[in-house]
């Protein structure tokens, strides 16, 4: 961990409606670099693990990768500097960016991340406590999202161009939302405990379909690659082509 988790170097305390009852940071995090790192070569894959908060990942070719970070507290102690880290290496030939945000204590503060990536080539989220929204996807993603009480959304998934990699969402509370690409492909299913489950394939082939009042299974256009979406308590939907 050493060289990768760095202190936050600004702290800003905000007094908020109410009086300074409520504190919080703001800050972009430095981005730090492996010597082998070959951004710009191919699809950026990115890796965050956020102890508690939200994470929000979208893709814009224009702009350069960006990184921010937003802690929230009910006074200064609470907001003292959580340890967040940007670092991206080259693993197996192709550059992943990987963030992580955890207190040194070990005590979940909660730390919004808004992350921009120029590619998205996958993902792969950890993370407790808030909403996970990913937009331009193109790439494989498998996304963990624990939610304390039953909160709705809980994992919103757009991707940018048919999907043929493993699509995996799961979540113990809240909704999850998942639209690809006419052209997409994969093993199906999506499985709503206490909740909803809905498969709308538009124009796409959707065969073998089976369906109970909690979960849906289906193939699509022939694929091989898994799909699955999986809530705990509230509604799963897949939505292909819309």
């Amino acid at each position: 961990m050493n060289g990768l988790l760095s202190l936050l170097s600004v702290v800003t305390l905000s007094c908020l409606m109410g009086g300074c009852s409520h504190f919080q940071k703001h800050e972009q995090v430095q981005v730090e670099h492996s010597a082998d790192a070959n951004v710009g070569e191919a699809p950026l894959a990115v890796d965050v693990q956020n102890a508690s908060g939200t994470v929000r990942i979208w893709v814009d070719s224009q702009e350069p990768l960006a990184v921010w970070a937003t802690c929230e507290g009910e006074n200064s102690n609470d907001v003292r500097p959580d340890w967040v880290a940007a670092h991206v290496s080259n693993d197996s030939g192709r550059p992943v960016l990987r963030v992580i945000s955890e207190s040194p204590d070990g005590t979940a503060r909660p730390t919004s991340l808004r992350i921009r990536v120029p590619s998205c080539g996958g993902v792969r989220v950890r993370n407790t406590g808030g909403l996970v929204e990913i937009q331009g996807l193109t790439g494989a993603a498998d996304v963990q999202n624990t939610m304390i009480g039953r909160e709705s959304p809980s994992i919103r998934i757009t991707a940018a161009a048919p999907i043929t990699t493993p699509i995996s969402a799961r979540t113990n509370n809240g909704s999850i939302n998942v639209r690809l690409p006419s052209g997409s492909t994969g093993k199906v299913r999506v499985s709503a405990g206490k909740g909803i489950p809905v498969v709308d394939g538009g124009q796409n082939n959707l065969r073998g379909v089976l369906a109970n009042r909690h979960d849906i299974t289906a193939v699509l256009n022939n694929g091989e690659n898994p799909i699955d979406l999986i809530t705990e308590n509230g509604n799963a939907q897949l939505w292909i082509g819309r």
